[in-house]
This record gives structure tokens, sequence and C-alpha cells, in this order.
């Protein structure tokens, strides 16, 4: 598969510390992960292991579960906090595990839990950590938190809307399925797309994803783009089904989804960023305190098309979007 660079400005060579200082040789590692990992693999084995990818860099970089490390983890905590049930089951985790590094995909775990126990680095992988008031710059980490920062601007939601209408040329409304708070982007979206002659709505994240793309069909969407928000993930099977149900064309910044059945994805490597959560958190078991190190940011983009779902939904890919394609799916799994 063929990779795109993007200058984004990171060098994937920093580190952290647990507790500040290096950490006696044999002594045996505690880990928390909150959250889902951005790169779940697309099987519904339930022996599959989550965090797969970040686990294997992990062990790459010395430290393996069963020998130096022990890890617990929260797949189902949602963002923004979570409700309070899974807020106390995970402060009885922290209790009970004692964390040397707490690593999670969720700003608004990440933030409640620098202000609650300031004293445990958090290794942190998510959408726009600056205006979600995670960090106050890129340049070092905030007080205990430091890790991946994806910041993906209106630019790139511009670029996916462009793919998408080179797709779907006859699309006239699109519905923008975003997350629990309003993108800020929005209104420079929204002009941009008025530009193209399309009109675009966003639509909050909700558990509910039925509910949401019944709004979408009854508001007269025509194609579904949604933001890269981590929340969405582990419900891309639901989400690709409800798309190829409605016969809507959708294109989202995750590859998991077009493997599930959406028409195509372009956005960051997000194996990339599970392998870059790893360094940092390696480096950090390893003694380097988080505020001496700067966010990274990913520089790696691919552009997955479904050439199954195209047919399916009457288009053909032009030749100029299949020559840029990073890789073309025959067919994706069955929703």
């Amino acid at each position: 598969m063929r990779r795109r660079d993007l200058i984004l400005g990171g060098l994937l060579a920093t580190s952290f510390p647990s507790r500040g200082l290096a950490q006696p040789k044999g002594r045996v590692r505690q880990l928390l992960l909150i959250g889902h990992a951005w790169s779940i693999p697309s099987t519904t084995d339930p022996a599959t292991p989550p965090w797969t990818v970040f686990r294997d860099e992990l062990r790459h970089r010395g430290y393996a579960e069963g020998d130096n490390l022990v890890v617990r983890w929260r797949e189902g905590v949602e963002d923004w906090g979570g409700p309070r049930d899974e807020w106390a089951e995970v402060m009885d985790d922290i209790q009970r595990l004692s964390p040397d590094v707490i690593v999670t995909t969720s700003h608004g775990w990440a933030r409640t839990l620098n202000a609650v126990i300031g004293m445990i680095p958090i290794v942190i992988s998510a959408l726009s950590p600056i205006e979600q008031e995670v960090i106050s710059s890129l340049a070092r980490g905030s007080g205990n938190i430091t890790g991946i920062a994806i910041d993906l601007g209106p630019d790139f939601y511009s670029k996916q809307l462009d793919l998408l209408l080179e797709a779907a040329p006859k699309v006239s409304h699109v519905a923008f399925l975003s997350a629990e708070r309003i993108y800020y982007g929005m209104r420079q979206l929204w002009r941009e797309a008025n530009q193209r002659g399309v009109s675009i709505q966003e639509f909050l994240y909700s558990h509910n994803y039925e509910a949401l793309f019944g709004s979408m069909v009854r508001e007269g969407a025509t194609a579904v783009l949604v933001l890269a928000d981590a929340n969405h993930v582990p419900h891309a099977d639901q989400i690709a089904r409800l798309a190829r149900q409605y016969r809507l064309p959708l294109t989202s910044p995750f590859r998991r989804l077009t493997e599930a059945g959406a028409l195509m994805s372009y956005g960051i490597d997000w194996s990339g960023v599970d392998r870059g959560l790893a360094v940092y958190t390696a480096r950090v078991l390893g003694g380097t305190k988080p505020s001496e190190l700067p966010f990274e940011q990913p520089r790696r983009y691919e552009l997955v098309l479904n050439l199954q779902t195209a047919d399916d939904l009457g288009l053909t890919f032009p030749g100029s979007l299949m020559a840029f394609a990073d890789d073309m799916l025959e067919r994706g799994r069955s929703p």
C-alpha cells in the first residue's frame, strides 16, 4: 500500500516518565487504558485482544504483558467524562491498579483525570486537544499530559468533501456526523459547501445511530461526512450498515468504516497513531517527564475506496480518484 507523508510538524522521537524517575529494571509496570484504540481490527472475533497494534508496539519496545507489564483496560468508556457509574469504575481501577501511566483516546477523561489525579502521567491521542482544553500548546506537554494531537481542521474536511463530490457528483445535501459538541470549523465548512453548490448540516453524536440516520434522511441528506471522533470507531459496522440501508454515500476519516461497507475514507493512518501512542507510553515508562515532551502530530494519510459499495450505489469512481487511492477494496465485510 502506498502512503503519502504530509509534513504536519512532528518527529515521533520523544518520551515520557512514570513517577518522574526511571524505574528499577526488574519492576513490573502497571498500565491503564481508557477508551477505544483508533485502529480497531476489522474482525468480530471476541478473542481478538483490544488495542492490538498498541500492545504489539509496546512489546517491541521491551514491555511485555506477563513479563514486566500488567495492563487493564476500560473499553466501554465513552468520551466527555462518561456516565457516573463508569466514572466510579474507572476510579476503582485506578485505586486498585495504581498505574504508572494512564493511556486514553478520550480528551474528556484526560482532562478530568488530570484535574483529579495530577500525579499520574497521562498519554493521550485525541482530536483537537487544545480546543478541548486538554493542553495549552503543542510545543510541550501540559502538566502531566502529553501524547499525539489529532488536529484535523476545516481544510481537511473540505478535502474530504471534495473527494466525496468527485465520487458522487449528484450529492446535494450532506449530513455531517459530528461529536457531542458543535464542531468549531462548521461555519467555514458550511461556506465552502455552499460554494460547491451543496448544503451541509451538522448532526451531533449520540449513542442512537438509528435515530441519527433517520433524522438525516428526514432532513433530506443525500450523503454523509463523518468527523474524526473516537466514539464513532466502535460503531463502524452499524454506521456502514445504516449508510447502505439508506443508500447514502459515506466518507469518513476511518479506514475501518470503509472495510465495514462505507463508500470511502480519507484520513490518518490510525495504526500509525496507535503505534506512536505506544512509543510515547514506552518512553514515559522509561522515565521521561510529560512536561518535557512536545505533542506529536500524525503525518501519514491514506485514501481507501470500496468498489463493491460504489457499484451497489450505482456509482463509478473516476480514474483520477482511483489513481490517487492507496487501496481499493473489492468487497467490504458484510454489515
